[in-house]
């Protein structure tokens, strides 16, 4: 029998952080596991190339140590080294630029904010961790700020904070719930990850292969057929794969389109009309040397830009002395793209930063619309389970599915979620 011809346990679509991870935790219980990815390699958005000497990720990546991905990571036996970055940094203001730091007693000095709007920005940090988002998911985090906050000032600086946290730049659609409890965690701290994300791919790869999952690139998925215990899968080029149970990782729109049967979809046929995709703006650089050492963090306050110097604190360069510089617009979800006034407002930003960057160019890279997640946290958002009720043995993973936490932290948690649902039901047959 071939392997294609085999009945596996669990076949996973998808070979991104939410696959590998979902693979990882069946094949410790013993499953067979098939992760079937459409690309010729693994990793999705994860992934990092190298590029001059730079390790370049998709636009900027950092992981919260602190959140609940992190230490289902760490139960695989999955290492994360790398840095943080301080938190103080350059802040962007009607083209002036001032020092960026969230602590009370440096805000004190701070040109930017009068007495009044530094005492209620003081306010508001340090009661953040006392609010129960629980009972805000279903306010806007617009009308929360207007209701909560007076000076405008303020209210700019906590919006830069939400974007920062979230990627998120839609006040009036998200929920205030979801991004303030996001920026909770994100003021607990960040890392970027030595070597780039490719890092923490190729360490869920090697523990899968050790525990026995087969992973077959190049393998595009265009129908799923009937439920559990009896499921097939037909590729694009006509490829049959049976299983008892199926996890997608794919979005919520191409998960449908495998699902014929408008029938047997309708849950999420729900999830595809409610999704709305999360993007920015990318530009990543690759510098012979910085011309400004003394700013390695900048945030706009006035427009949504980022700007970072990952390689001050994390190892991306395979050449001495090479700093990886990412920069990037927070995309409002209802704005027309414009990608060359995009890329003319992040030169400008960057310009402003470092001076004289063009002369110390070895590689860019700009990505003019990058999905950052596929699901904005909105405020009519329902809690999307890792389970289609309707179709029994078939599961989703992603960062569009609600389990926990938002990025990274809802691909990993979900795909836990979506395996030990899985293992459990095994034990019931």
């Amino acid at each position: 029998m071939t392997e294609n011809q085999q009945k596996w346990d669990v076949i996973i679509i998808g070979g991104g952080i939410a696959g590998l991870t979902a693979s990882v935790i069946l094949a410790k219980e013993n499953k067979k596991v098939l992760i079937l990815e459409k690309a010729k390699q693994i990793g999705g958005r994860a992934a990092t190339i190298e590029k001059a000497g730079g390790l370049l990720n998709l636009g900027p990546h950092a992981i919260y140590p602190n959140g609940p991905g992190v230490k289902i990571l760490e139960e695989l036996n999955i290492t994360l080294n790398g840095g943080s970055p301080a938190s103080k940094g350059t802040l962007l203001y009607e083209n002036k630029t001032y020092p960026l730091t969230l602590s009370p007693v440096a805000l004190l000095t701070s040109k930017l904010l009068k007495w009044k709007e530094k005492r209620e920005f003081i306010k508001l940090v340090s009661g953040l961790n006392k609010i129960n988002t629980q009972f805000i998911q279903n306010i806007s985090l617009y009308d929360w700020v207007e209701a909560h906050l007076k000076e405008e000032k303020v209210k700019k600086l906590f919006y830069m904070l939400c974007r920062l946290s979230s990627y998120c730049n839609d006040p009036k659609r998200s929920s205030a719930g979801i991004i303030i409890e996001q920026v909770k965690l994100g003021l607990t701290g960040v890392r970027y990850l030595d070597g780039g994300w490719q890092t923490l791919v190729d360490q869920l790869k090697q523990q899968a292969l050790s525990y026995g999952v087969t992973i077959k690139e190049n393998h595009h998925i265009t129908e799923l057929l009937g439920a559990s215990p009896d499921i097939t899968l037909i590729d694009s080029l006509d490829e049959t794969f049976t299983t008892k149970h199926v996890i997608s990782t794919s979005t919520p729109a191409n998960t449908l389109s495998m699902v014929k049967s408008e029938k047997l979809s309708s849950t999420l046929k729900l999830y595809r009309d409610l999704c709305i995709p999360v993007k920015g703006s990318f530009w990543d650089i690759v510098l012979k040397k910085t011309t400004n050492l003394n700013v390695k963090f900048a945030l706009g306050l006035d427009e949504p830009l980022y700007y970072s110097n990952q390689s001050a604190v994390a190892n991306l360069a395979t050449e001495p002395n090479l700093h990886v510089i990412h920069l990037g617009k927070y995309l409002p979800t209802d704005e027309k793209l414009d990608p060359k006034k995009n890329h003319n407002q992040l030169k400008k930003f960057l310009d402003k930063i470092e001076p004289d960057w063009e002369e110390e160019v070895v590689f860019q890279r700009y990505l003019p619309s990058l999905t950052v997640y596929n699901a904005l946290p909105s405020t009519n958002m329902p809690s999307i389970n890792s389970e289609i009720p309707e179709i029994p043995g078939l599961y989703v993973a992603g960062d569009w599915v609600t389990t926990k936490g938002l990025l990274v932290d809802a691909s990993i948690t979900s795909a836990k979620s979506a395996a030990d649902a899985i293992i459990e039901q095994a034990k019931t047959m």
